[in-house]
Parts: structure tokens; C-alpha cells; sequence
């Protein structure tokens, strides 16, 4: 996919968000597509970045810490989780991100049938 068409796919999804959000009269309906917009750069710095550190292992092992931690952070913050449960959440969050691509969600995955 080119920039053009991902900037096109990313601009109308966030005009046909704003426009259904504003339909239903939410307060704020700014807020859907900024997310959208926002979570493409952000999805677009962090493919750059971890072009840059995929080949040292040291690297990307710190990589997933700091993805597992922030994860972890965020879950805990939105649901006012006790600090005292953020390992658990972190347990869980490692476990998933360790699992591989269709393990658990019965999708057909390309590690299966390979030793």
C-alpha cells in the first residue's frame, strides 16, 4: 500500500467516524477521528523505530519490556485498576504478546504444522 492510499484510507475513515459521532450527538466528536489520525503516526513512528533495532536482540527484547510495561500502564490507568494488580495485568500482557499469531483465536496461523 502506498502513503497516498493509506493517507486517503486514514482521512475518510476519520470523516465518516466524525460524521456518525456527530450524528448521535456525542459531546465531543472531534476526539474519534483525532484518535484515528493519532494512532496512524503513532503506528507509523513506531514501524520505523523497530525497523531500526529488529536485528539486535538485545534491542527488541527491551522493546517488548517497554511495550509490555506501557500496555500495562494503560490498562491500568483506564480500568483504576490497585497498583497492586498491575503484575498480574503485565502477566497476562507478556503471555499474549509471547503466544503465537493464532493460537488462541482459532484462525489459521503459519506456525502450525511446523516443527
Amino acid at each position: 500500500m502506498n502513503p497516498w492510499s493509506t493517507a486517503l484510507a486514514v482521512v475518510l475513515l476519520a470523516a465518516v467516524s466524525f460524521a456518525l459521532v456527530a450524528r448521535l450527538g456525542a459531546e465531543r466528536p472531534w476526539l474519534q477521528p483525532w484518535a484515528i489520525v493519532r494512532a496512524r503516526v503513532q503506528l507509523a513512528s513506531l514501524s520505523v523505530f523497530r525497523a531500526g533495532i529488529i536485528t539486535e536482540p538485545a534491542l527488541v527484547a527491551a522493546f517488548l519490556l517497554v511495550m509490555v510495561i506501557a500496555a500495562t500502564w494503560v490498562v491500568g490507568t483506564r480500568l483504576e485498576l490497585a497498583r497492586r494488580r498491575l503484575p498480574v495485568i503485565a502477566l497476562v500482557v507478556a503471555g499474549a504478546a509471547a503466544a503465537p499469531p493464532g493460537s488462541s483465536s482459532g484462525l489459521p496461523s503459519p506456525y502450525r504444522g511446523r516443527p
